[in-house]
Order: C-alpha cells, then structure tokens, then sequence
C-alpha cells in the first residue's frame, strides 16, 4: 500500500509516497477532507497513476498565472469568440484576480471561494457596491472553468472547485420591458428622425442592438419583406468588429411585418456624407447621437 488516510483534528487527510529521482521516498498529502472516505476516494484516483509513474505534484501557480498565462491564452488560441474572450478577459482582471489572484490554485477550497463570493456581493462592484447576481455567477462560472481546465491539462490532479456551485443569477429582467402603449408612444416621438428605421427594428422585431449595428442592405429584401440577420457588429476592446451571430438561431430570416423601411436613397438625395445603411446605426453600439447630416 502506497498511500492510507488518517484524521487530523476535525479533517481527514489523504497522504501516498514516490520515490525521487535518487531513489528516495517522498510523502506527499492532500488535507481538509470533512469526511474519512472522501480524503479515500481521493486516494483511490490517484494510486493508479502513482502505479503507472504518471502522477505529478499539482503545480504550485497562482490564480492570475492560471488565467492570465494559461487559461485564457489556451481559449483564444481554441478559437474562442472574441467579444467573449474580452468578457472573460475582463472578469479575470476585475473580479478575480484583484481578490484571489495571488492565492495558489492548489490551495484553494469551497470555504475560501464562498469568501471570495460574499464579498463581491457585498461589495465587489464599482464604488464598493454590491456586485449583481448575474455579474457574481459569471465570475464564479470563469473561475471553475479555469479549474477545471488545469485538471485536464495536467495542472492539477484534482480540481478544488469540483463541488461548489454557482450562486443564483437573479431574477429575470423581462419584468422591465416595455408595454404596446410604452413602445408605440416612444416610436411616435422618434417619427422623422434619421434613425428611424434602427429604432423601429430594434423596438417592433426584438433585434439585438449588434445585429442592428451590423445591417447591411444586401440584407434585406424589400420586395419580399424579409429582413436576413448574418452578421453583426460587435465592441471588443472598445473598438467595433464584425462578427456573426452565436448560434444557428440567431442567423436567421425575420419576415417585416409592414413597408416600413425606406429604399437606399437615390443619388441627387440629401444625406450625410459617405454615410451608408451600415455605418448609419453603428452609433448604437455607444448609444449617443452623432453629428447632424450636411447635404452632399
């Protein structure tokens, strides 16, 4: 028997041998188990790798390497999305790391991420305020991910996070839409503006504000009636990218309801230079209102 299990005041500790390059045996232990067959179970997987000779020490990086040198480098180069790269990106640099970074990933357990979670919702948000629900289950969402991932590429032989679940996300925000009346109400005092016709699809169809933004006239198709939604336009960094829609579901064909969108304008038409269908609603992505028009 290479290993064996015994208590140590309230909590068991699992500990098992190697042997050195020189031959020498070496006892290594795992502790903090609150009962005797769990600090058992975690023995039991590791004596086959320590039979093979594959098992090795967990390594002892800290929290910010695990993200900011592995984790997140590995996602960009598996193709991950950029603009959730960049929110993953900025979950690391602002809600974990600036708390937990320094922690050594091996050392880190239930109790001291419980910690970690508290005081965001106490007060990790902006000014000290309370982070929000959904804002807490996003970093903790990264955090075991970024575990996780160590498992499976050998950083770790056991992942510290594997039992602790995800806070709550809140409620729904559906509550906070508007009504018929609101939504009527609002595109009547929008009627003539030059960006009508963004305010009537993202009220009247539902379309994302990126989709909205990465409009194109080739996509759409007046005599039919159908608006295709293939591409969107997406801030990364604090600069506009194109992109496409996330999911099969999202590139979709939305039947226009009504005439309401207006053909390209004709070449002797008032309009703003080198303004296209396009470059028209990419000020959306900052919600504030551009320049006014001069006649070309």
């Amino acid at each position: 028997m290479r290993g064996g299990t015994r208590k140590r005041g309230s909590t068991w500790t699992a500990y098992w041998w190697t042997k050195d390059a020189d031959g020498a045996w070496r006892q290594h232990s795992k502790g903090g188990f609150t009962r005797e067959r769990d600090a058992q179970s975690h023995l039991n997987k590791l004596l086959p790798k320590l039979d093979e000779g594959s098992w090795r020490p967990d390594s002892p990086m800290t929290v910010k390497q695990l993200l900011t040198d592995h984790y997140l480098p590995a996602r960009r180069s598996e193709g991950l999305r950029a603009t959730t790269l960049a929110q993953y990106r900025a979950v690391a640099d602002h809600w974990i790391v600036p708390h937990v970074g320094a922690a050594e990933v091996r050392h880190l357990t239930p109790a001291k991420v419980q910690e970690w979670v508290a005081h965001l919702q106490s007060s990790g948000g902006r000014g000290g305020k309370p982070l929000g629900p959904r804002s807490v289950q996003l970093a903790v969402t990264v955090l075991k991910a970024a575990t996780t991932w160590a498992v499976v590429n050998g950083h770790l032989n056991r992942d510290p996070l594997a039992g602790f679940k995800r806070p709550r996300g809140g409620a729904s925000l559906a509550k906070s839409a508007w009504t018929t009346e609101e939504a009527t109400t609002f595109l009547r005092s929008v009627r003539g503006d030059r960006f009508e016709a963004a305010w009537w699809l993202l009220t009247s169809l539902g379309m994302r504000r990126g989709e909205v933004a990465g409009l194109r006239w080739s996509a759409l198709d007046l005599g039919a009636g159908v608006l295709r939604v293939v591409e969107t336009l997406v801030v990364v960094d604090g600069h506009a990218r194109t992109s496409e829609p996330k999911t099969e579901s999202g590139r979709r064909a939305i039947e226009l309801p009504a005439p309401r969108l207006l053909p390209a304008p004709s070449p002797g038409s008032p309009r703003c230079q080198g303004e296209t269908a396009r470059s028209s609603v990419e000020h959306l992505l900052a919600w504030r209102p551009r320049p006014a028009c001069r006649a070309a």
